[in-house]
C-alpha cells in the first residue's frame, strides 16, 4: 500500500509537470507519464499492472451485467467467453514487442484445456485407435518446424525464444549464419569461420582451413561445427553433458519454486519425499533436453558423413528424430510440452508461409489471437476448471479477484480421474 501511495503521488506530480509545460497529449503517453526518467516505478511494471487489473475489471463487469440482466441458462457460459474476449483488449497496454510471445503462451494454455476436455470425454483418439503416443508425435512435428527455423529461418521465431535455443545449443551463431549462406548459395565469410575455429581450437591449421573453405564447400563440415573435438561421437557425449549442465538449474527452478509456493503444506508434511520426487523430476527433464540436443547434433553430423551436400530438409528431419527423446519424460509431462511447442511451431510455419506470400497478413493478429484465447480460457475457468493446470487456475484466481469455488459437477468427477491417467 505504501508503494502504491508513493507511485500515485508521483503520477499526480508528473501530471502537473506535463500540464505546466502545455503537453496535454503527454497525459495519454505511458512513456512520458511513467518513464523511469520521471518516476521510481518502471514503465513495464505499470503496463503489466494496467493490463492485469484492467482485464479483471472488464471480465467481472461483463459477466456480472450479463448474469444480472439475462437468463443464465440461455447464456450457457457465453458470458465468460465474451468477458475474456473483451478483457483481452487490455493487451494494448503492453509493449508491442511482447504481445506476440504472450499470445503464443496463452494459446498454448488454451490448447491444453481443449486437449484435456476432449480427453475427459473420451473423444481424443489417434485416428480412432488407442495409441498412446499422439502427444509425442505432436511434439515431434512442432519441434521439427522449430528446429528447421532455428537453423534456416530464425526470423520466423520469437527473438527471445531463438536466443534461448542458441544459448542452450552447441552451435555458435557464427556457424549457423554460414550454414544459411551455404544453403542459399551465398559466399561464405572465410575470416569469421577461421576466427571461430581457431578460437575453439588454437591448434587448427588456419591456412589449410581457409583454402578448404575457399574451395566452395557444398556443406559446412564437422571440423567447423565442432572444431574443438575431432570425434563426432565424443562431441555428442560432450554436448549431452554440457546441455544437461546448462538446463539443470532452469528445470530445478521450475520444479522447486512451484512446490514451495503452491504445495507448501504438503512439503511441510512430507519434506524428504517431496524433495526426492522433485529432484528425480528435475534430473529426468534435464536428461530429456540434453538428449534432445545430443541427438539433433548427431543426426546433423551423420548427414555430413553420408552425403557430401547440404539439404535444408536435414534440419527438419533432425528435429523430428531428436524429439523422440520426449519419451524419456514422464507421460503426464509429454502433452504439456507438446502443447508448449505447438503454438511456436504453428507461428513459425505461418510466418514462413506469409513471407512466401502463401498466406495473408492479418492486422493486429496478435491482439485478435490473444482476445480469442483469453475468451476460451475464461470459459474453461468458470465451466470446466478441471481441464486447467493448478498453476494457471491460481493465477486467474488472483487476476479475477476471487477464489475459485465452483465445484466440479458430479458427472465430471470421473473426468478428473481420467485426466490423471
Amino acid at each position: 500500500m505504501a508503494f502504491g501511495i508513493r507511485y500515485a503521488v508521483s503520477a499526480v506530480l508528473r501530471c502537473f509537470v506535463l500540464l505546466k509545460k502545455g503537453d496535454f497529449w503527454g497525459l495519454l503517453s505511458l512513456n512520458k507519464l511513467f518513464s523511469e526518467k520521471y518516476m521510481i516505478a518502471r514503465e513495464d511494471a505499470v503496463r503489466v499492472g494496467l493490463a492485469t487489473g484492467g482485464f479483471g475489471a472488464i471480465y467481472n463487469l461483463v459477466t456480472s451485467l450479463a448474469e444480472r440482466y439475462m437468463d443464465r441458462q440461455a447464456l450457457n457460459g457465453k458470458q465468460h467467453f465474451v468477458g475474456g474476449l473483451l478483457g483481452g483488449l487490455t493487451m494494448l497496454f503492453l509493449e508491442k514487442d511482447s504481445r506476440r510471445t504472450l499470445s503464443l503462451q496463452v494459446l498454448g494454455r488454451v490448447l491444453e484445456c481443449v486437449y484435456n476436455a476432449l480427453k475427459s470425454r473420451g473423444w481424443w483418439h489417434f485416428w480412432g485407435s488407442n495409441w498412446n503416443h499422439g502427444d509425442t508425435l505432436l511434439f515431434c512435428l512442432a519441434s521439427a518446424q522449430i528446429m528447421y527455423a532455428y537453423v534456416m529461418r530464425p526470423e520466423t521465431l520469437d527473438d527471445s525464444y531463438y536466443k534461448f535455443i542458441v544459448k542452450s545449443g552447441p552451435i555458435d551463431e557464427v556457424v549457423l549464419q554460414q550454414v544459411r549462406n551455404n544453403n542459399r548459395g551465398r559466399p561464405l565469410d572465410v575470416n569469421r569461420i577461421v576466427e571461430y575455429v581457431t578460437r575453439r581450437n588454437p591448434n587448427a591449421d588456419r591456412a589449410g582451413l581457409a583454402s578448404e573453405v575457399l574451395e566452395k564447400l557444398t556443406v559446412i563440415p564437422c571440423s567447423v561445427l565442432h572444431p574443438h573435438n575431432e570425434s563426432c561421437v565424443m562431441n555428442a557425449l560432450e554436448v549431452l553433458r554440457l546441455s544437461f549442465k546448462k538446463i539443470l538449474p532452469i528445470y530445478a527452478t521450475l520444479t522447486f519454486v512451484p512446490l514451495l509456493l503452491l504445495k507448501f503444506g504438503s512439503f511441510i508434511k512430507h519434506p524428504l519425499a517431496r524433495i526426492w520426487t522433485a529432484t528425480l523430476s528435475t534430473i529426468q527433464s534435464s536428461l530429456f533436453l540434453g538428449t534432445f540436443v545430443m541427438v539433433y547434433m548427431s543426426v546433423v553430423c551423420l548427414q555430413r558423413k553420408v552425403v557430401s551436400e547440404d539439404f535444408r530438409f536435414t534440419y527438419w528431419l533432425s528435429g523430428f528424430i531428436a524429439s523422440l527423446s520426449l519419451l524419456i519424460e514422464k507421460k503426464s509431462r509429454r502433452s504439456e510440452l507438446a502443447l508448449y511447442a505447438l503454438p511456436r511451431g504453428i507461428d513459425s510455419l505461418y510466418m514462413l508461409l506469409l513471407d512466401r506470400k502463401w498466406m495473408a497478413s492479418l492486422p493486429q493478429g496478435e491482439l485478435i489471437l490473444f482476445c480469442i484465447s483469453m475468451g476460451s480460457i475464461m470459459y474453461f475457468y468458470d465451466n470446466e476448471s478441471h481441464t486447467m493446470s493448478p498453476f494457471l487456475k491460481n493465477i486467474l484466481d488472483w487476476v479475477i479477484g476471487r477464489r475459485h469455488q465452483k465445484s466440479v459437477p458430479k458427472e465430471r468427477e470421473q473426468d478428473k480421474e481420467h485426466l490423471k491417467k
